[in-house]
């Protein structure tokens, strides 16, 4: 259960360092019991820890784009990291977001796009991403810690809580009865899009 809801949390292992799993070690074992005794406390400690550092490290991300980046170093950096160890400090997890917002940088120069370009696209991806970890509720942290234990049992279960199991619905109806209108997220304002032809 720990390491399904780890990697449930931090894929990639991009905001947790070794020492903030070793902090919850004590638990790896105990989850199951934090079901049956209904105190949930470490689960929800350690995603409110995985929010501070996801803060921490997008902050730093955006912090990296004032500088620029010197392009005539060699040095490569593994995007793909769910197989990767921990980082070990501070100071090498920093150095992975260095090398991860330096490729960012460079996708977007090899596309043509001009430097100032670049800054403006990825610090609003990345103040998007802040906002989003924001919008997580005690049910959303709830749906992944329980969909970690489901899982850790049978493979093949999932848990749904009341939001997901509504996405269930409509995406295998493949139709939302709503309010009649088709929304988007635009510069974080929920917008309508269209009308829906027949709608309330």
């Amino acid at each position: 259960i720990f390491n399904r809801y780890l990697k449930a949390i931090d894929p990639e292992k991009l905001f947790f360092i070794q020492a903030d799993i070793d902090h919850f070690s004590g638990a790896r074992t105990k989850l199951d019991d934090a079901i049956f005794g209904e105190d949930l406390t470490v689960p929800f400690a350690i995603f409110n820890l995985y929010e501070r550092r996801f803060v921490d490290r997008l902050s730093y991300a955006r912090s990296l784009l004032k500088r620029g980046f010197d392009f005539n170093q060699k040095e490569s950096y593994h995007y793909a990291r769910s197989k990767e160890a921990w980082a070990s400090s501070e100071d090498e997890i920093r150095d992975v977001w260095r090398k991860r917002v330096k490729n960012d940088w460079l996708m977007l120069k090899l596309a043509g796009k001009k430097d100032k370009a670049i800054r403006a696209t990825l610090d609003k991806r990345y103040t998007k991403s802040l906002s989003r970890i924001y919008k997580n509720k005690s049910e959303d942290v709830f749906q992944v810690f329980m969909d970690a234990y489901a899982m850790s049992i049978e493979p093949h279960t999932n848990y749904l809580g009341p939001r997901a199991s509504d996405t269930f619905d409509i995406s295998m109806k493949l139709s939302l009865e709503g309010i009649g209108a088709v929304l988007v997220e635009k510069d974080e304002y929920t917008t309508i899009r269209e009308l829906v032809a027949g709608g309330p």
